[in-house]
């Protein structure tokens, strides 16, 4: 299971950006095991419900009209990152190497 703060950290900025306010109750979902979707690509672990946050908010690829641009702008966005991190790939740990995205 990846880190459960790492989980927490992008449900608080998932509701900052959208205006709900860093409220306690919706990152307490976080922490009861709901981390129920995962993202394929980028290893995350998304909580499939938080008290007073809209499901479609928590899965990116659901607050795209057309999944299938989310999907090929993904495909893209990790490519690019496993490009930019060629540079630095001879420097990172195994760990670090393994938990970038899977393109």
């Amino acid at each position: 299971m990846r880190d459960p703060h790492l989980v927490r950290r992008l449900v608080e900025l998932k509701v900052r950006q959208l205006g709900f306010g860093p409220r306690r109750h919706h990152l307490d979902g976080t922490d009861a095991g709901s981390v129920e979707l995962s993202d394929a690509i980028f290893g995350l672990e998304i909580p499939k419900h938080v008290d007073g946050v809209p499901q479609a908010v928590l899965d990116p690829r659901a607050t795209w009209q057309d999944p299938t641009a989310y999907d090929a702008k993904a495909q893209k966005l990790a490519a690019m990152f496993r490009d930019n991190f060629k540079q630095y790939e001879e420097q990172a740990t195994p760990e670090v190497r393994a938990a970038g995205p899977q393109v």
